[in-house]
């Protein structure tokens, strides 16, 4: 079977800030990894199935989150800004009151310590998307992929002046070429900024 190749399409910045609108109004713990989604450029799996293990302290107090890339097989730390920190924190506290102490994942469904559904998730904002008639940047009812958060989150940094090898790095990426499958640029931009750079772990 060919995998086919997607144009990477990042939400805009009007559409953006639609959906962060709409954080407000959605359901904990919806809320909370819808602005994981945001704030991150993590894949859906990777917040679904978030452990509470994976959060880490650095000696200086700072937080972050210790992530596998199963297609570089190499553990990386995505940092954590004091804000989302506390909030995730405080869902941990929720669910270990819950569950218990060994309670094992941040985001569980409401009955059992399980990882919720990317289904789910995505009824729940679209649902929301809808009773606000958020529209896309067609005029057309926003239709939310989780998968394109990472594209933003790439599209935004690159284009903001952040190096490629340092975007491949926060994506868990080993190289800097593949930031490619993740960026809406020019192909004048892409030559500037995709340049074969490989990062040690």
């Amino acid at each position: 079977a060919f995998k086919t190749e997607k144009a990477p399409n990042p939400f805009t910045k009007e559409e953006l800030e639609s959906i962060k609108g709409i954080i407000p109004k959605l359901e904990k713990p919806y809320n909370l990894i819808l602005f994981c989604l945001f704030m991150l450029g993590c894949r859906v799996g990777e917040i679904l199935n978030l452990k509470i293990s994976q959060i880490r302290k650095h000696s200086d107090g700072s937080y972050y989150i210790l992530l596998y890339q199963y297609k570089t097989k190499a553990e990386y730390e995505k940092p954590l800004v004091d804000a989302l920190a506390k909030l995730i924190n405080s869902q941990i506290a929720y669910n270990k009151k819950r569950f218990g102490e060994n309670a094992i994942y941040v985001f569980s469904g409401k009955k059992e310590d399980k990882p919720i559904a990317p289904s789910t998730l995505t009824q729940n904002i679209s649902r929301v998307l809808f009773e606000e008639n958020i529209l896309d940047k067609d005029g057309k009812p926003l239709h939310c992929n989780t998968h394109r958060f990472r594209s933003t989150f790439a599209t935004n940094l690159l284009q903001s002046g952040v190096e490629p090898n340092s975007v491949s790095k926060m994506l868990g990426q080993k190289c800097s070429d593949s930031v490619y499958y993740y960026i809406d640029v020019t192909d004048k931009e892409k030559q500037s900024y995709l340049k074969p750079c490989y990062i040690s772990f």
